[in-house]
């Protein structure tokens, strides 16, 4: 048994490693919402279901050392592809039906090397089994050894190897531990399997390389996905925007240095410049466009953003204020700890089209009413569905603010609904009436992500559109 315990190991790690890229890799075309983490879940069980089940049928046969040698070297195969799939074969899949194009994008991306591994179990308690009156003992510890190796790999991926090398870094690094701690276990080499390994990690590397469009000047993995500032041009003007799992989160002009965004246009139009100096807190940096434009108006700027690398990019490259403090950290938690008072308070959270919902309940926006002054105002940047059925989630927070004894102002902004920002501007007030049988968003009971969906969905859906036209 202890000689296999490496190999149990790995394999149990590189199923989470294959899980958690394959979500993430898919957050370019669909995002990371409810629906995407689903199908990655489901397509996860049933390919491991597939695989104990084939492997189950492989043990029973001749050479089964043979046989666990051959279904890792095309496990690591698999893993080693996934990049290309993720990058040059999936977009292809994205013309169709939403739903339909994530369950088969899931499918397409960690069907195969899901079931290879899931493969390996029921051939490793075969392997250390030697009497019928030990298989229950060998097969719980291979099954708690593989979890091990799957709980280390979960969070060394999501702390560590993600966030540092990147997800096909991380992917291919896998691979070939894969397929060397097989070699070296097994004590098998052979070239008809080691020569297109080597091959498809070379092809993996080739095509990682320039799948870009536009000139890119920073390129990092942080803790929300891909980070990239990338420079184009439009028309006559060279554009600069930072782009979060390929998703414009902040567009400027070079020559002016200002945003290009019609929702920033709004919040400058609604915010009067401050002839005393007055506080503000900004939830999400973005690129920094908004913190800047509140600083200009004679704010005292605090901004939160989650990711450090997106703040080095607004610092770097969207020339952000010297004069803001930055605070890399999640915001409900910079909410919940914070004891300063502000005269405004920015909600501008969103990464696409999804909204960190644990952010916007009834609970965060009492302690958040707690932190204005008097006649101190919130603003929250939302999605431009308001009336029913895609603006169910919007009602769901204004039932939620007004709760949370809010008054709320909604300023649409220009364009349809597809394509527009919506501005909630809220002011506290104690004496507003809320119907407790009207839904809220609540820790408790967190209903908007779900009445949010369809709208998330019909929003993804468009830039699919537009996405595959710029291809």
């Amino acid at each position: 048994m202890k000689k296999y315990i490496p190999l149990i190991l790995i394999e149990g790690a590189t199923v989470m490693a294959v899980e958690l890229c394959g979500a993430k890799l898919l957050s370019p075309l669909y995002g990371g919402s409810l629906f995407v983490w689903a199908a990655i879940l489901a397509v996860t069980l049933g390919a491991l279901a597939f695989g104990y089940y084939y492997g189950g049928v492989l043990s029973s046969r001749d050479e089964p050392v043979k046989k666990l040698f051959n279904v890792i070297v095309i496990a690591a195969i698999c893993i080693a592809l996934m990049p290309f799939l993720a990058a040059y074969i999936l977009p292809y899949i994205s013309y169709i039906n939403f739903k339909l194009a994530v369950i088969l994008s899931a499918s397409g991306l960690i069907f195969l090397p899901i079931f290879f591994l899931g493969c390996t179990t029921p051939l490793l308690v075969r392997l250390n089994t030697t009497r019928v009156e030990t298989a229950g003992l060998i097969s719980g510890k291979v099954y708690a050894i593989s979890t091990v190796g799957g709980i280390v790999s979960t969070l060394l991926c999501g702390f560590f190897l993600i966030p540092t090398f990147g997800l096909k870094i991380t992917l291919l690094a896998f691979a070939i531990l894969l397929f060397i701690t097989t070699v070296v276990i097994l004590k098998i080499f052979k070239t008809t399997s080691t020569i297109p390994f080597v091959l498809v990690l070379l092809f993996s590397l080739k095509t990682m390389m320039g799948n870009h469009d536009g000139t890119v000047v920073y390129n990092k993995f942080g803790i929300m996905g891909e980070i990239e500032v990338v420079e184009l041009p439009n028309g006559k003007e060279l554009v600069r925007q930072l782009r979060i799992n390929r998703i414009v989160q902040t567009e400027m002009l070079l020559r002016t240095k200002r945003s290009t965004s019609d929702y920033i246009k709004c919040v400058d139009s609604i915010i009067p410049q401050q002839t005393l100096s007055s506080n503000a807190l900004i939830l999400g940096l973005g690129g920094g466009s908004l913190a800047n434009l509140i600083e200009d108006k004679n704010y005292k700027v605090d901004a939160v953003e989650f990711d450090p690398r997106i703040t080095e990019a607004a610092k770097k490259y969207f020339y952000l204020s010297s004069k803001i403090n930055c605070f890399n950290e999640d915001a409900r938690a910079y909410i919940n700890h914070c004891d300063n008072k502000y005269d405004l308070i920015i909600f501008d959270l969103f990464k696409a089209e999804e909204q960190p919902v644990h952010t916007i309940t009834a609970e965060c926006f009492k302690k958040v009413s707690s932190l204005l002054v008097p006649n101190g105002k919130m603003i929250i940047n939302w999605h431009g569905y308001i009336d029913s059925p895609l603006g169910k989630g919007t009602q769901i927070l204004l039932n939620t603010l007004h709760h949370s004894y809010f008054t709320t102002q909604l300023i649409p902004g220009q364009g349809g609904e597809d394509h527009r920002n919506t501005i909630i501007v809220c002011s506290s007030n104690h004496k507003i009436y809320s119907n407790d049988n009207e839904l809220v968003n609540t820790d408790d009971m967190p209903v908007l992500e779900f009445a949010n969906a369809k709208a998330n969905m019909r929003w993804r859906s468009n830039y699919l559109r537009f996405y595959q036209q710029r291809k």
